[in-house]
C-alpha cells in the first residue's frame, strides 16, 4: 500500500495490488527481507481482478476446468511452491484477470539469481554457470503450467513475465518458452535487448513471454531504460512495457427464418388469421430481436380488393429462446380466383 500512495503522491494513477506473503526467511535473500512477487493493477480501464481466495504461502494454485474454459483454483496462487526447485528461492505468483470479458492469465516469476556463477569474461571459459540448475528446473515447472492451460484452451491469454535471471538465448529461457510461448525481447532488434547492466555488459534478465494468441494482439514491446544507462538509478533493472490491445470477438447474432404458411380466404366481410412460426438457428443468451414486415405479391394489402392486412414489427426472443409466431389476418371476398401469395420479410 505504501508503494500504491507513492505513486499517487507522484502524480500517477491509482492501483490496486495483490499478492500472497512468503513464509519467513523461505524464498532467498537477505534474512528477513521476505521478498516476493506481487501485481499492481489499474481497474480504471476495463481491466479486472478475478479474485479466487484460498492461496497461501505453501498451498498451490491448480488449473481447473471452468464453464467458459480453464480457470485458477486460487488467484492470486502460488505454483508448485513445495517443488524443491524453489527452496531458498522466489515463488511464482499466478494471477487471473479479464479485460473486455477476455480472460488473461500472468505468471509473475523471480528465478533463482546469478550468485555464485562466474565471470563472464573471466579466467575460466566457459564460466561455470552452476546457478543454472535451480533455474532450469523453475523453467521447466513454469512451461509445464502454461502447458496444462493450454491443453485446455489453445487460444488462452497467458504471459508469463518477470525476472528469469538469465539471457534471452540461454536454455533457462527457452525452456520456459518451449513450444507454447513467443518471447517480446526477440521481437526488438538484439541492440535493444537488455534491462541490466553488469560491469559494462548489457543483459537482458527481465522478460516477457506470451502465449500465441495474445501475441496476435500485440501492439508495442519495449524495454524501458530508465537505470541501466545512468549512474544515478533507482532499480538495477529497466522494467519491460508491452502494450496490447485485447477486444472482444464479434457475437455472431443466430439467423432466423420463417415458414410457409396457407389458408382459405373465408366469405366477404369475414377474416382470417395466418399464423408464421420463425424460428433462431439456435438458442442465445442474449435477448434477440427481428423486424419483420409483409409484402404484396398476387395478393395485396391496399384498395377496395386488399387480400390482407399489410403488417410490420418487432418480434422479440427471450434468452434461450428459438421459436416465436406472428399472426397476419386475411380478408375474405367472394370471387373465385385462384392461388395467391404475398411474403413476409426478416431483417
Amino acid at each position: 500500500q505504501a508503494l500504491v500512495d507513492a505513486i499517487v503522491a507522484a502524480g500517477g494513477p491509482v492501483y490496486s495490488f495483490t499478492d500472497i506473503a512468503p513464509a519467513d526467511d523461505q524464498d532467498g535473500g537477505q534474512p528477513g527481507g521476505n521478498i516476493r512477487v506481487g501485481y499492481l493493477y489499474r481497474e480504471d480501464r476495463g481491466l479486472e481482478f478475478v479474485s479466487r481466495p484460498g492461496g497461501d504461502a505453501t498451498t498451490a494454485t491448480e488449473i481447473v476446468a471452468g464453464p467458459d474454459g480453464p480457470e485458477l483454483s486460487f488467484s492470486p496462487g502460488r505454483v508448485e511452491p513445495a517443488d524443491p526447485a524453489w527452496a531458498s528461492s522466489r515463488k511464482p505468483l499466478a494471477a487471473e484477470f479479464t479485460y473486455g470479458g477476455e480472460p488473461l492469465f500472468v505468471i509473475n516469476n523471480h528465478f533463482n539469481s546469478k550468485g555464485g556463477d562466474q565471470p563472464l569474461f573471466g579466467r575460466f571459459q566457459p564460466p561455470e554457470r552452476s546457478s543454472e540448475v535451480q533455474r532450469m528446473q523453475q523453467a521447466a515447472i513454469i512451461n509445464g503450467f502454461v502447458d496444462e492451460i493450454l491443453a485446455q484452451d489453445a487460444a488462452a491469454n497467458i504471459a508469463v513475465v518477470g525476472d528469469l535471471n538469465d539471457f534471452w538465448f540461454s536454455d533457462v529461457v527457452e525452456t520456459v518458452e518451449g513450444d507454447d510461448l513467443i518471447n517480446l525481447a526477440e521481437t526488438l532488434p538484439e541492440g535493444e535487448r537488455y534491462s541490466y547492466n553488469f560491469e559494462g555488459n548489457a543483459q537482458t534478465l527481465d522478460h516477457m513471454l506470451v502465449s500465441p494468441a495474445l501475441s496476435e494482439e500485440l501492439d508495442v514491446f519495449e524495454y524501458l531504460q530508465i537505470n541501466s544507462e545512468f549512474a544515478e538509478q533507482v532499480s538495477d533493472h529497466d522494467p519491460p512495457a508491452a502494450l496490447f490491445s485485447i477486444e472482444d470477438e464479434p457475437v455472431v447474432p443466430p439467423e432466423a427464418s420463417i415458414g410457409h404458411s396457407s389458408t382459405l380466404e373465408g366469405r366477404k366481410h369475414r377474416t382470417t388469421e395466418m399464423r408464421f412460426k420463425v424460428t433462431l438457428s439456435e438458442e442465445s443468451e442474449e435477448t434477440v430481436t427481428v423486424d419483420f414486415s409483409t409484402h404484396d405479391g398476387t395478393a395485396i394489402s391496399h384498395g377496395k380488393r386488399a387480400d390482407f392486412e399489410a403488417a410490420s414489427g418487432i418480434i422479440t426472443f427471450a434468452p434461450g429462446e428459438t421459436e416465436r409466431f406472428i399472426t397476419i389476418v386475411v380478408i375474405g371476398d367472394n370471387k373465385m380466383e385462384h392461388h395467391e401469395f404475398f411474403t413476409v420479410e426478416l431483417s
